[in-house]
């Protein structure tokens, strides 16, 4: 039998069954009725006792997919524990003259990403399984909108806009039963 805590262990989700906060349900996109699937959406259940709530961009019930310039676009969920790190790398181009004189300019629009090292404290091991899932699922490669931003770094206050990441790396540690921290190296992307 298949250990329903494996983050390869998902199954498609069903109206008539009961989900419960951080269960992961896959949503099929079929060629045909009978066909395989063509595509893949993994929704993130937000609450307990969550049934007959179909699995949507923007729901209230469920959470993993948000729908952004007119296209679904996947959403971390979480929020991290309070102790974090930003590393600030703007790129610069610099010219050096022959008496010693620099001049030094931006390169590029996007020359100041955020780079987070954040961490996920004390989650149980279904929550922990879903941050997982969502990570492993992105692979390193497909980016993701991430929301919350912790303060100073948020935009909260002037409107806010989605800012979005890529995670190359990050660990998970069983720290005791039904207790796991995740620490993940969020960098921002502009696409």
């Amino acid at each position: 039998m298949a250990d329903e805590n494996s983050i390869y262990n998902i199954t498609e989700y069903k109206n008539d069954v009961t989900y419960n906060k951080d269960e992961v349900v896959a949503v099929f996109e079929r060629f045909s009725t009978f066909s395989v699937p063509k595509s893949v959406k993994y929704y993130y259940s937000t609450s307990n006792s969550n049934q007959g709530n179909t699995p949507v961009s923007d729901s209230a019930f469920w959470g993993g997919i948000t729908t952004r310039n007119g296209a679904a676009k996947a959403k971390f969920i979480w929020s991290p524990s309070y102790n974090f790190s930003v590393q600030h790398e703007p790129r610069t181009s610099t010219i050096t003259f022959g008496n010693g004189y620099q001049q030094r300019f931006k390169d590029g629009i996007y020359n100041n990403l955020l780079k987070f090292s954040l961490k996920f404290e004390h989650r149980d091991t279904k929550e922990a399984k879903a941050i997982n899932h969502f990570l492993k699922a992105r692979d390193g490669v497909e980016s993701f909108v991430f929301e919350n931003i912790p303060e100073p770094h948020n935009d909260l206050q002037n409107g806010g806009y989605t800012k979005i990441f890529v995670c190359k790396s990050w660990t998970s540690e069983y720290v005791f039963y039904n207790n796991y921290t995740i620490t993940a190296e969020f960098e921002e992307v502009n696409n």
